[in-house]
């Protein structure tokens, strides 16, 4: 069985923005049947506040910015923003780091600059 990628099952001859929209899509067609699989398989200790936090999890990781995406400054902004609203912006969800320090020290030592 072949194991489809998003973009295979991007419609072909589209712009980049079409094929973003259709991903998004995609992504959300893929979530609900997730949403509606954990219901019907937890039809016994389902607990809705387990539920929703499972969900909220989920979308955020799926949804999210991810690494070599394209985005403009105002889309950086907005989501620095939005971190600033964040109880706790320096984690997602899953416990993974959003946030990351690095003295000047750290940076020029990474860059081989520092004596």
């Amino acid at each position: 069985m072949k194991s489809l990628t998003l973009l295979d099952e991007v419609k072909e001859e589209v712009t980049d923005k079409d094929a973003i929209f259709q991903i998004k899509e995609i992504i959300r067609e893929k979530v609900l049947r997730n949403l509606v699989e954990q219901v019907i398989n937890r039809q016994k200790d389902f607990d809705i506040t387990k539920f929703n936090e499972d969900t909220i999890k989920m979308l955020s990781c799926k949804m999210a910015v991810k690494a070599n995406t394209n985005i403009t400054i105002e889309e950086m902004e907005g989501i620095i923003n939005d971190l600033r609203k964040c109880k706790n912006p320096y984690n997602c969800p899953h416990g993974r780091p959003s946030i990351i320090h690095f003295s000047i020290y750290e940076l020029e030592k990474m860059f081989h600059r520092s004596i």
